[in-house]
């Protein structure tokens, strides 16, 4: 997921000349026949479901599949003969980026186009596909719009700013006009606010031409720059959205006026609603939105009452979105509307339960995706299973037929929803189950234990511990939840494991002081096994096993060759095992991990430890 975008803009744009409708006409002048005119459409079905008369203004038909190209064209258009000869640079990972390098191209421009290491390849190849010369830098918007305005600089190139320009906002005004000229009735506009190019072209349109309709601005509630500037509210700013398109910090300088001047209204929706939007467009009106597309139709489902009985335009921004992001929303959005169910069924473990089961399963109509079997992770007797099935069914009440069906037979059944974490072993001891309850947790040295993590695992188990069974469960479109199956060496070892977090690994990360930061008073030398290390910070630290201690890893290629090297001359320099003979007089060895301190392992047949 992209960071916030936060550019700076220039202290001269306070004092700079406010967008007019005059020039929102003269860049529709400029770009016909350079963009598409898509269609604004009437939805029957959305309309059904929210109560309004919904039309689509499809901005994702665009050849880049984003109104973005509207204002990066009539910026280029408007460039000197000696403008265009130096070339144009912008700053961007997604939409804008893939405009200004397309019509760049086209025009016959030199475009210099500065992304965050951490952008898509898909991405980053499609825009060097349009000819752009494609820099990556910095790890976050930040520092990659601060590069790009330094290579301007230097270079003379001209910077193209996503949204804090009156080229750009009179281009993305001009799809206002479209949409007033081709549905004349619209009375209220919905519009997504990222920076707020945007909303800024299109209500500065809509409000000269119509001076009573009204202009609704939406934003995620994870990002609220535009409703806090304008508001004065203090929402508090997540992290990552799905909607990446306008994951903006705050509006530009010069669009916060307008918005404050022309906007009617700010809406916040939160993501849940976003992934249903995109599966209701994909679902019903066959069309593909981002998240930024999607939040307009989102609005109207979050706050119906607002919109009831009015002619109502939504802007689909653009359709760019990641495939995997998308198979997950579309998962998500079967598992919402009951066509996909995880239920748990009890059993005997004696041959025939399982067939039992499916065979109720397909009396009932409903088809199996996937199937487990779980033994030993449960806390029924050692006689019974639990059967976990993936069922694809038709709707919510299909479901609860299945089980009271279930339950007619004998079977005990209930019905994990998509929110739904089952049991969860959370380090202390004890089994969480899903409605908050704790029971004695398994003392059979396996250890289990759910983690909140980006889906970005491999490589960072760097435990002993072998992983026995690793399913895969999402808590949100961008939030994954592995549920690990350990072979431990004891009960305490999987607590030990279990308690760490984010990143599973044995690196000696505080547990009592989160997981995501080393304990800065960690003492400087290991304890003793089985001893507690108290440091400065008061906290008793249990020093992990001996089979998790392990320096930690360097940052650098030279500090890790330090690493190997120094663990290669202790290998070799160990001293030798000492002879029976002498043995009672050299010290006693640190007992390995799970004994007690003090004992010593049981002489062998030679004479030496076993």
């Amino acid at each position: 997921m992209r960071k916030p975008l936060l550019i700076k803009s220039d202290r001269a744009a306070h004092n700079a000349p406010m967008l007019q409708l005059t020039d929102i006409q003269q860049a529709a002048d400029r770009l016909k026949g350079q963009v598409l005119d898509t269609p604004c459409v009437e939805s029957r079905t959305l309309s059904q479901v929210t109560g309004a008369q919904v039309f689509l203004k499809m901005e994702n038909l665009q050849f880049t599949a984003s109104f973005k190209e509207r204002g990066a064209c009539n910026k280029l258009a408007q460039l000197s003969k000696e403008e265009r000869a130096r070339g144009v640079i912008a700053m961007s990972a997604g939409n804008h980026a893939q405009g200004v390098a397309f019509h760049a191209q086209r025009l016959g421009i030199r475009a210099v186009i500065v992304m965050p290491r951490f952008t898509p390849g898909v991405k980053v190849t499609r825009t060097q596909g349009f000819g752009a010369e494609v820099i990556l830098h910095g790890d976050t918007l930040d520092a990659a719009s601060a590069h790009a305005q330094a290579l301007a600089r230097e270079q003379g190139l001209s910077f193209v700013h996503p949204f804090d320009d009156e080229a750009i906002m009179a281009g993305q005004g001009t799809l206002a006009l479209e949409m007033l000229a081709e549905q004349p009735a619209l009375d209220t506009l919905v519009v997504p606010i990222g920076g707020g190019g945007l909303i800024s072209g299109v209500a500065t349109a809509a409000k000269a031409l119509k001076p009573g309709i009204r202009v609704v601005g939406v934003q995620t509630a994870r990002f609220p720059g535009a409703v806090n500037a304008v508001t004065g509210s203090t929402h508090a700013q997540g992290a990552s959205t799905i909607a990446e398109g306008i994951a903006v910090s705050a509006p530009g300088a010069r669009c916060l006026p307008l918005i404050r001047q022309h906007v009617d209204d700010l809406l916040l929706v939160d993501e849940g609603d976003v992934e249903q939007a995109i599966v209701m467009l994909l679902e019903i009106e066959k069309t593909l939105a981002e998240g930024a597309g999607a939040v307009a139709l989102a609005a109207l489902l979050r706050h119906p009452q607002q919109f009831q009985g009015r002619q109502v335009g939504l802007v689909l921004s653009g359709g760019n979105i990641d495939p995997l992001l998308l198979a997950a929303i579309i998962g998500r959005g079967m598992v919402r509307s009951g066509r996909l169910a995880r239920i748990v069924v009890s059993a005997r473990d004696v041959p025939g339960s399982l067939a039992r089961v499916t065979a109720l399963v397909a009396e009932c109509g409903a088809n199996v995706q996937e199937i487990h079997h779980q033994r030993a992770f449960t806390l029924l007797a050692a006689q019974n299973v639990e059967i976990e099935m993936v069922l694809q069914t038709r709707d919510a009440e299909h479901v609860r037929e299945l089980l009271a069906r279930l339950a007619a037979e004998g079977l005990q059944a209930r019905w994990l929803g998509s929110s739904e974490g089952g049991r969860r072993f959370d380090g202390t001891g004890h089994s969480k189950s899903c409605c908050g309850a704790q029971r004695p947790a398994i003392p059979c040295g396996s250890g289990r234990g759910r983690d909140k993590a980006p889906p970005r695992l491999g490589g960072r188990i760097a435990g002993k511990p072998a992983p026995t069974r690793l399913p895969w469960r999402r808590g949100a479109a961008t939030i994954s939840r592995p549920l690990f199956g350990w072979q431990a060496k004891s009960a305490s070892s999987a607590r030990w494991i279990s308690a760490s977090s984010y990143r599973i690994r044995s690196d000696g990360r505080c547990r009592l002081h989160g997981s995501r930061r080393r304990c800065r008073a960690r003492p400087s030398r290991p304890a003793p096994p089985g001893a507690r290390a108290r440091p400065a910070c008061g906290a008793a630290h249990r020093p992990p096993p001996a089979w998790a201690r392990r320096p930690p890893a360097a940052e650098t290629a030279c500090g890790r060759r330090r690493i190997r090297s120094a663990a290669r001359r202790a290998r070799t320099q160990a001293p030798m095992r000492p002879h029976p003979a002498t043995e009672s007089a050299t010290p006693a060895r640190p007992a390995p991990c799970g004994a007690p301190a003090g004992r010593r392992r049981p002489a062998g047949p030679a004479g030496g430890t076993a």
